[in-house]
């Protein structure tokens, strides 16, 4: 068809920016955090339209949608009669203009029906080992990009937010000693992150820098996500309660080719302090890291 093209199979689902962009075009050594649910692979039909010079491009998707909260959806069984939507939107409204550069907008939205069960406490009387309660599950991200032209080209600025709103299977949870969520509660997560950059190879600097130098790019992102998950005090065996983490990276991106790059990135984490609260036992550790990635492309 005209504009169009379509997969079908096990495949990555076409959600947000980050999450469905290639591992060897990644920014940092790692997605962000509410990013890195989108990074799933499942079994489905996707199709892609492209119009205006790629300008407006759009995709749409069913897919199996099986398992519960944070699980991986590749390789496996379908768990529920229900398939999920997915759409996403991208526009360019300026594209490699010679002064102002290439301006990106996007949304991205999947939604479904996951688990199903004969009984109000699932796992007791389950329908062909299905042992989950029937919930509606949601994924939706948002983004803006920016890349300039004319004297600030290699420069480059990325934010994004998302939603998740899901269900943990029965037991899955667990927090502090012998605590399981028997018959857990739907959540919703927030989490959103900016990022920008300078490659210095894009630069107007670029013809004056030595050769080791051009492959140089500078990162840094703040990245922010609910997604450290404690029983509720009042109803532990249905209800979590749900806190955030913080991550402050900063990268150094070096390309040695166009297809190998090598990547040192320091995170900072910082997780919201509620340590030695009544019975929650809040981990207090340092989750400082400093990562090393060499990625060759092929």
């Amino acid at each position: 068809m005209p504009h169009h093209d379509f997969k079908i199979g096990q495949f990555k689902r076409r959600l947000g920016e980050e999450g469905s962009r290639d591992d060897a075009d990644l920014d940092f050594t790692e997605r962000s955090l509410i990013t890195l649910l989108a990074d799933f692979r499942d079994l489905g039909v996707q199709a892609h339209g492209s119009w205006v010079d790629e300008r407006v491009e759009y995709w749409l998707g069913v897919f199996d949608g099986a398992g519960a909260a944070f699980q991986q959806h590749a390789n496996r069984s379908d768990d529920n009669n229900a398939k999920d939507l997915t759409a996403t939107l991208r526009v360019l409204p300026l594209k490699d203009h010679g002064c102002w550069g290439t301006l990106e907008a996007g949304y991205s939205i999947m939604h479904g029906l996951g688990g199903e069960s004969t009984s109000a406490t699932p796992g007791s009387d389950p329908t062909n080992s299905l042992n989950r309660s029937s919930t509606t599950h949601a994924l939706m991200y948002a983004w803006l990009g920016y890349f300039p032209g004319g004297p600030l080209r290699g420069w480059w600025l990325r934010g994004e937010g998302g939603l998740y709103r899901d269900r943990f299977a029965p037991n899955q949870a667990a927090s502090g000693p012998d605590v399981y969520t028997i018959n857990p509660a739907p959540f919703s997560v927030h989490g959103w992150n900016i990022a920008t950059g300078y490659k210095l190879r894009e630069s107007v600097f670029r013809e004056s820098l030595p050769g080791w130098a051009k492959g140089l790019e500078f990162a840094f992102r703040y990245d922010v996500m609910d997604n450290v998950f404690y029983h509720s005090l009042e109803y532990p065996e249905r209800r979590l309660n749900v806190y955030k983490t913080q991550v402050y990276t900063a990268g150094t991106n070096y390309r040695v080719s166009p297809h190998a790059k090598l990547q040192l990135n320091y995170n900072c984490v910082l997780e919201q302090d509620e340590r030695n609260r009544d019975d929650r036992q809040m981990r207090d550790v340092l989750n400082n890291t400093v990562v090393l990635n060499l990625q060759v492309s092929f």
